[in-house]
């Protein structure tokens, strides 16, 4: 009644040259602060951040923090990580406010 059915279906591609103007994707530089030095950062400019989240050194440790219009996270990052970064989600029509804002912060 059934018959097996079988693909060899293949997919390739690239992404397209384009993106969404209102995003735009920034990655501040590792620098030991506090997490209320980051959060005070964060505060002028929190209308054009729509995610803000990674690993940053602050106080000797290592914490994982998450940003959004929702609120903050910040949590201990586990013994295991070692790398630290934080990447930005800002609003693309806004990207020269808040990268001019990070630079003179020196977090750019």
């Amino acid at each position: 009644m059934f018959s097996q059915v079988s693909s060899s279906l293949s997919v390739s591609g690239e992404y397209a040259p384009c993106s969404d103007p209102h995003y735009s994707i920034l990655l501040l530089r590792n620098k030991s602060v506090t997490i209320d030095q980051l959060k005070a950062a964060i505060l002028p400019i929190s209308d054009d951040i729509y995610r803000l989240k990674g690993f940053i050194v602050a106080n000797k440790d290592i914490y994982y923090i998450e940003y959004s219009a929702s609120g903050w996270e910040v949590t201990l990052a586990p013994q295991s990580v070692q790398e630290t970064s934080v990447s930005d989600i800002v609003n693309g029509e806004h990207r020269r406010k808040v990268v001019e804002h990070f630079q003179n912060l020196n977090l750019l």
